[in-house]
Formats: structure tokens, sequence, C-alpha cells
């Protein structure tokens, strides 16, 4: 299984595409083969190892080699995007994700953002503190019309 990416930057107005690259997890095989379950691993990806810039876009996905003799079947050379690099005609095809992308922001930035958010979220809490003071006040009319029909 890996982790295939590229990193995208707008250059001039024009969107300039990375090499792709891979970052490759190793599993150990049991019996010369690929386990049959692959016990949960943490990993970590130190995308700041990438030296990207603000605006810059890390493209990617996961692909993995299931050792399943069907997918010897599929096409071969199958580019992984249009916009990519050609592929070796001859390799192997490996099923895949779809793509993710991340946006490098600068700091300033992902604060305001995050700004943004509290002050949405606390417009949304003060909204619901009217909404429950409105249904308090619908209950209260409901109980004393309960105790006057009561009383009669």
């Amino acid at each position: 299984m890996w982790i295939v990416y590229r990193v995208q930057q707008e250059i001039n107005g024009e969107t300039v595409i990375g090499e792709v690259k891979r970052i490759e997890r190793v599993f150990p095989k049991e019996k010369d083969a690929a386990p049959k379950v692959i016990p949960p691993t943490p990993f970590v990806w130190d995308i700041a190892a990438l030296n990207s810039k603000v605006g810059d876009q890390i493209v990617f996905w996961l692909e993995a080699d299931d050792e399943c003799g069907g997918n010897d079947s599929m096409p071969t050379g199958r580019a992984r995007r249009p916009t990519d690099a050609p592929v070796d005609p001859n390799a192997k095809f490996y099923p895949r994700s779809n793509d993710v992308k991340l946006t490098v922001v600068s700091r300033e930035d992902k604060a305001l953002e995050l700004q943004a958010e509290v002050e949405r979220l606390y417009q949304l809490l003060v909204q619901q503190k009217e909404n429950q003071e409105e249904l308090k006040a619908k209950v209260r009319i409901l109980l004393e019309e309960i105790q006057k029909l009561k009383q009669q």
C-alpha cells in the first residue's frame, strides 16, 4: 500500500503540476504472501518536509497491490489522471482511491478561518438560547392554561 502524491503550484496564472511521488507502507508478508488482514498501524506523513508554499496544493491518493490475480486482467498502463505524466505501458494496474486535495494556507488565513468558525458557532448558541427561552415561555403559558382548566 502506498500514498501517491504531487504538489501543484500556481505560477503566473498557470497551474504547474509537480512530479508524482509515492511513499510506500511496507507490511510483513505471511508465507511469502500479503497478510489477509493488515493490523491498523498509525502513519504520520510529515507534509512540512515537502517545503510547500502558501497557495500550493498537495494532491494525494492511495494505491494498493492486493496481490489478487483478478487485477492482472485490468488494462495496463492506465494513467493516474490525464494531467499526470504517462505511466509505463507495461506497468501493473493498481486499484486506487479518489484524489484528496490539500491547499497550503498561511497561519493568518487559518486564524481568520477559525475565528469565523468560532463566530458562527457563537451565533448558533445565541440562536439556540433564544429558541429555548421561547419554548420555556410557551410551556409556562400551557401550564397556566392547564391550571385554569383544573380550577374550573
